[in-house]
C-alpha cells in the first residue's frame, strides 16, 4: 500500500506500522507533486477525507478507471454512485476495511467498475469535443 500525502497523524501512523510490522506493505510517501506514478499501479482507489468539497483526487483516480472507495464527504456525492461506479461507506475503519477487503477478493466487482469508469470517461471526451 501506498499513502500519499501528509498529515497530523503521520506520527501515529508510523507507528502503528511499526507496531504491526507491515513497514514493507503499508508505505507513507508524504506529499507529492505528482501522484499520477502511485495511482497508475493501485489496484483499488481509497479515499479518506472526512471533510472536502470537490475532490480532484477522485476525478483523476476516475480518468485512471481505478475502482474507488471513499468515505462519504460531501464532494464524494458529487462524483461517485455508490455501487454504481464506486463505493461510498461511512468514516468507520470497520466498514471502510469490509469493503476494501471485499474489493481485494472480487476481481469481477474491480473488472466491472473498471469498465463502467472506462465508459465515463469516453462519455465525457465525446461530450468535450462536441461542444
Amino acid at each position: 500500500w501506498y499513502c500519499v500525502g501528509e498529515g497530523k497523524y503521520r506520527k501515529k501512523l508510523e507507528h502503528l506500522i511499526k507496531e504491526h510490522g507491515i513497514e514493507e506493505n503499508f508505505i507513507l510517501l508524504g506529499s507529492s507533486s505528482n501522484p499520477y506514478p502511485y495511482m497508475a499501479q493501485a489496484d483499488i482507489y481509497v479515499q479518506t477525507s472526512r471533510h472536502e468539497g470537490f475532490c480532484l483526487t477522485l476525478a483523476e483516480a476516475k480518468c485512471l478507471a481505478k475502482p474507488i472507495i471513499t468515505t462519504n464527504f460531501i464532494g464524494a456525492f458529487e462524483q461517485i454512485h455508490d455501487g454504481e461506479n464506486g463505493y461510498i461507506v461511512n468514516v468507520n475503519e470497520e466498514e471502510l476495511y469490509l469493503k476494501i477487503k471485499f474489493l481485494i477478493e472480487n476481481k469481477e466487482n474491480r473488472d466491472y467498475l473498471r469498465n463502467i469508469l472506462s465508459n465515463e470517461k469516453d462519455k465525457n471526451e465525446q461530450l468535450q469535443f462536441s461542444l
